[in-house]
This record gives C-alpha cells, sequence and structure tokens, in this order.
C-alpha cells in the first residue's frame, strides 16, 4: 500500500488576556515553526495571525519568541540571559491559543515595546536604533511572585523600573509582579523614553560620552520628561494616568498640555503645548530654564492651539521646583 502524505499549511492567532480591556492580540511577535532543523518564521499581524511559509506534511513545533530587530525581553530570573519565548509541540493542526498568567504580562511588556518603537508613538522620536555598533534593547522582565529578590538584585529598590546604562551597554528592568496591566504597561513606556530620552538628546561635548553627558542631567530633569510620556500612552490606551506628582516626577508635561485640572500647579492661562513640542524642548536642552526659553521661543502663543502667557508659564515652573 502507498500512503499519499497531504501537504498543508500551517499558521495561528495569538492573543492575551488583558484584566482592563479583555482578551487582545499580541502583535509583531515572531513564531518559528518547523522540527528537527528545519524551521520557517512569521511574524503576528495586528490581529494577532501568523502563517508559516511552505506546505507541509508532518505535525510540526510552533515557538513564539520576543524578539526584534531593535529590542527583545529577556527572561529577568535566568542565570543566562535566556530569551523569553513560548513552545507549542507537535502541532497537527494552526496554534490558537490566549496567554493568561505570567505569559500574559510578557504579552503586555511586549505590547508597550512595540509600540514605542514601531506602532502609533504618536509622532515622538523612536527609541534607540539597532546598528552594528549598537545592539538591541534588552528588557529584562521579572515576572515570578516567589523571586523578585532576582529584580531587586539588578535594580534599586522600591521600583518598578529601571533603566541603567553604562556607556554602549544598557538595559531595562522591569518587575511585573502584583501590578494591574495599565501600571505594567506605562513602566515599560516610562522606562523605554529614559533611553529614547538618552539616545536622541542633543549632545553638546564631543569629548565625553553620551552616557555621561545624560548621567549629567538632574534626575527631575529626566523623570519628569519620562513620566509625561507615559502618563500620554496609558491615557490613550488605557484612559489612566498616574498622578502621584512630586518635586523628583512633576506635573509638567500634563500642565503645559492643560489636562489636568486638579493639579496643584496648573494655571489656566497655560494650554495646548502638543507632546511632540515638550519632547523636542526636553530633547534639545539639558535644565528647565533652558526647556521653557525653547518653548517660548519656538511655540508662540495663539499658534496652533498653543497658549500662554510668560508670567504664567513662569509660575507652573517655579510651583514644580524648578527655574
Amino acid at each position: 500500500m502507498v500512503y499519499t502524505w497531504r501537504r498543508k499549511k500551517h499558521g495561528g492567532i495569538l492573543k492575551f488576556k488583558d484584566d482592563i480591556l479583555g482578551i487582545q492580540p499580541l502583535e509583531g511577535v515572531r513564531v518559528t515553526g518547523g522540527y528537527s532543523y528545519y524551521w520557517r518564521e512569521a511574524h503576528t499581524n495586528a490581529e494577532g495571525k501568523f502563517s508559516i511559509p511552505e506546505k507541509w506534511s508532518f505535525n510540526i513545533d510552533y515557538e513564539a519568541n520576543f524578539d526584534a530587530e531593535n529590542f527583545l525581553l529577556e527572561d529577568g530570573h535566568s542565570d543566562f540571559g535566556e530569551d523569553l519565548e513560548i513552545e507549542k509541540n507537535n502541532m497537527s493542526g494552526d496554534w490558537k491559543e490566549t496567554f493568561t498568567g505570567y505569559r500574559a504580562k510578557w504579552c503586555i511588556v511586549w505590547t508597550a515595546a512595540y509600540q514605542y518603537w514601531y506602532g502609533n508613538n504618536f509622532g515622538l522620536k523612536r527609541p534607540r536604533q539597532n546598528t552594528a555598533t549598537n545592539w538591541s534593547l534588552d528588557i529584562e522582565v521579572y515576572y515570578d511572585e516567589y523571586k523578585t529578590d532576582d529584580y531587586y538584585a539588578e535594580n534599586n529598590e522600591n521600583t518598578q523600573g529601571e533603566h541603567s546604562f553604562w556607556l554602549s551597554a544598557e538595559d531595562i528592568g522591569i518587575l511585573a509582579v502584583g501590578i494591574s496591566p495599565w501600571v505594567l504597561y506605562s513602566t515599560t513606556i516610562h522606562e523605554i523614553a529614559h533611553s529614547s530620552h538618552y539616545w536622541n538628546m542633543k549632545t553638546t561635548n564631543p569629548l565625553i560620552p553620551q552616557s555621561a553627558e545624560f548621567g549629567s542631567l538632574d534626575s527631575n530633569y529626566t523623570d519628569t520628561y519620562a513620566r509625561g510620556i507615559e502618563n500620554y500612552f496609558s491615557n490613550e490606551k488605557y484612559k489612566k494616568r498616574r498622578r502621584d506628582y512630586n518635586f523628583q516626577y512633576t506635573g509638567l508635561v500634563e500642565d503645559l498640555m492643560g489636562t489636568y485640572e486638579d493639579s496643584p500647579c496648573k494655571q489656566k492661562d497655560v494650554y495646548g503645548f502638543s507632546i511632540t513640542s515638550i519632547e523636542a524642548a526636553f530633547f534639545q536642552n539639558k535644565t528647565f530654564s533652558g526647556m521653557k526659553s525653547y518653548l517660548k521661543k519656538n511655540n508662540p502663543s495663539g499658534k496652533d492651539g498653543v497658549h500662554y502667557t510668560s508670567s504664567a508659564l513662569d509660575k507652573i515652573f517655579k510651583c514644580w521646583g524648578i527655574k
């Protein structure tokens, strides 16, 4: 008897559970399909769908890889810096799955990063790009609630995320334990915003490394920027913002846009600055005073919806303890 094997296409759809938004598509992950030493790859689209190239006669193994050209997710609990991946083996048909639990946390971190690099980032600068001398950025995800010490061994206490850099070495740590999906999303955006600030800032001294110039910035300058960016993203996606502002993480960005009615430093005569014009002011300067002058020079009141008086703008900066 002669058996004829029917060759067929393989694919599927990958999603994850978000406790606030519900079931969400997992976009942009690299999915490999095959067996032994023979593999083909695809990427999930905006609906989470993928199709493995070629037709196959046998069962295949699948693997979802959380990596992209400019960034990748690493297992924070691994001693060897293993990349995050999910396997589904010996499948005769399509891979259709909705990830939950700690794997859903991976998906939320991935979704935030993928949006900032490749999706709708509202006209902001893209974060660092992969080049021959500048490899993709590692985002280390710590997701095991029983192993939080792994995070604190590498990152500062009392933090949920941290951006670290030293010369050309740079990474981000994310503690994905015990927080809401929107806070996990916004924390990821916050730390990537630091990286974007680092790589897109205007440098002024060719004799010192860029890391040294970025490291010389006041922490409330960089944290004010990153808090403003994370709030913009999270409000667009979840309709939520972090408003635990203080003199380290000031509410300056929202006050310039006029989006926080109950801000302790709000001035009714200041509103309408766009998120892109605010970003440009941060990136082109190194101090709040320089940033304020830049805003006044490049965003005249009465143009493009921007409204302010010079004295009212000064009051906002003074209220937040910045000049």
